[in-house]
């Protein structure tokens, strides 16, 4: 059986402080991520792993170790930590 691709769109990064550093040297921001079950069938998993890339340099990695379910046809909104990899 062929699974169609899950997919995975980052909506927004906010900062977890309130105070505005004037430079980012590292760290954890929160990402919100809007997630699609295009398949005609549940879909679960252990993880979420991916990698952030912006203008051709990583710039941090985003990793939950929540097992998930995700319902047949459906769209999830998601938070997960992006641990910052600058320098």
């Amino acid at each position: 059986m062929f699974l169609r691709p899950i997919f995975f769109n980052l909506r927004s990064i906010s900062a977890r402080s309130s105070s505005a550093p004037r430079e980012i040297t590292g760290g954890t921001l929160d990402a919100q991520l809007a997630i699609a079950n295009p398949n005609h069938l549940e879909v679960k998993g252990a993880k979420i792993a991916a990698g952030l890339d912006l203008s051709g340099q990583h710039f941090g990695d985003l990793v939950t170790s929540d097992a998930f379910t995700l319902t047949k046809g459906r769209h999830y909104a998601h938070h997960a930590p992006i641990d910052l990899q600058v320098g």
